[in-house]
């Protein structure tokens, strides 16, 4: 009895860190490939006087089903799809550090705005090499949790 216990329990131990790695996986995969796809929109609207980037950023966070930030090189929120309005500078947040440097910037971390778990990827926006600020995507990681939870029932039961 003791041995099958044993067994089970690395079984479960295995299997729930591959799924949380693969999950973590395609998620940053996803969001990378939003990011690509939203990132020009962003820059035009940012380009254009007299857009409503606002409510672009909300479309967008809609039609995605992610949140979407827009930061200005000063580490001040621009536009934000959740609570824009009661965010504070985002300047030293490690993905938007990262994305001011040029390159996509990754962070898994708890959101004090959300009181959740989330996943982070920033890129930054810029064109010919000028750099107007950075379009962070996110996206909450309670779905692995609940994985979890459902493989170690299938494994327990």
């Amino acid at each position: 009895m003791i041995v099958v216990l044993v067994s089970l329990s690395i079984t479960g131990i295995i299997t729930v860190n591959a799924v949380e790695k693969y999950f973590k996986k395609s998620t940053e995969d996803m969001l990378l490939t939003n990011a690509k796809m939203t990132q020009r929109i962003i820059f035009g609207e940012l380009k254009d006087r007299d857009s409503d980037l606002q409510k672009t950023v909300v479309d967008l966070s809609l039609d995605l089903g992610i949140r979407l930030t827009v930061i200005d090189m000063k580490g001040n929120i621009l536009a934000d799809s959740e609570k824009p309005d009661i965010m504070e500078n985002h300047m030293e947040r490690p993905e938007i550090k990262t994305a001011y440097s040029g390159k996509v910037g990754k962070s898994i971390r708890y959101s004090t705005t959300l009181k959740t778990k989330m996943m982070y990827l920033a890129v930054p926006l810029e064109k010919e090499n000028t750099s107007t600020g950075v379009l962070r995507l996110s996206i909450p990681l309670s779905e692995i949790k609940n994985l979890s939870q459902f493989i170690w029932g299938v494994i327990l039961s």
